[in-house]
């Protein structure tokens, strides 16, 4: 599943994702060039000294890489809109210790990564939230 995961993550042209806690599980949405929709998650481990194998299989079962919509023209131009806006814009990442977020783009053979900026972040989740709302 690591692979699947990290194979969408590379080809996305939008990665909206979040890192963190002791499981160091990441996951988030991940908007691809023929307009799927996929939502992932994958926990990397399980604390040892827990001593809960059960937790341990439990999370590890919720790892996951899943196509939720296929988006419309319009809604893909509004993806494609964001993207070259977040290409122009200048953001400092912010350093956060135990967990993260961050907004990849790939666009036009252009890459950038903007980490732990709370107002992108906000917004690419709210781009996220209007376009799979229907989605449920």
């Amino acid at each position: 599943m690591k692979e699947q995961i990290d194979d969408a993550r590379q080809k996305a042209i939008l990665n909206v994702n979040h890192w963190g806690g002791r499981t160091m599980t990441y996951g988030g949405t991940l908007i691809m060039e023929d307009k799927s929709v996929y939502t992932y998650r994958y926990c990397l481990f399980m604390n040892e000294e827990s001593g809960n194998n059960q937790q341990h299989s439990f999370l590890n079962n919720k790892n996951h890489l899943t196509k939720i919509k296929e988006l419309s023209d319009g809604e893909f131009k509004k993806v494609i809109s964001f993207i070259e806006e977040i290409l122009k814009e200048n953001y400092t990442d912010q350093q956060i210790f135990d967990y993260g977020y961050s907004v990849k783009v790939n666009h036009n053979g252009v890459k950038k990564e903007v980490k732990n900026v709370d107002s992108l972040y906000n917004k690419a989740k709210d781009l996220i939230a209007s376009l799979t709302e229907n989605n449920s």
